[in-house]
């Protein structure tokens, strides 16, 4: 967890974190999700295009392979964690082509087989 100026800890679910961080973390938290949980269980309204937001979200870790359709029928917009990358939320880079795990420090790319990852340490 990480601390504020006045040093108290923000938990996973607390508003000040961005929507990204507080859905990756119900993400690994639930067997599977939709776009609907996530809206209802991280958004509060005050952020700009949540859905949007979300939605971009989910499709770049799709394409990374960090989620999978939790249901056969692509129709059921369901998906499951196919890979827990850890505690920190992965980053979305290169215009959703690519995530920055931030616990590894490595990029995943849809260009990449499952399983293999760029190393961007320097």
């Amino acid at each position: 967890m990480s601390r504020t100026a006045h040093g108290c800890h923000l938990g996973p679910h607390d508003r000040r974190r961005p929507l990204r961080v507080r859905a990756w973390w119900v993400m690994r938290e639930r067997a599977s999700f939709s776009l609907l949980d996530l809206l209802h269980t991280v958004a509060d309204g005050s952020e700009r295009n949540a859905a949007h937001n979300l939605r971009a979200y989910i499709r770049a870790m799709e394409r990374c392979g960090v989620l999978a359709r939790a249901h056969a029928r692509a129709e059921l917009n369901a998906w499951r964690l196919a890979r827990d990358l850890g505690p920190l939320a992965p980053v979305v880079q290169r215009c959703g082509v690519a995530l920055r795990d931030p616990n590894t420090d490595t990029l995943i790319s849809q260009s990449l087989q499952q399983g293999e990852q760029e190393d961007t340490r320097d």
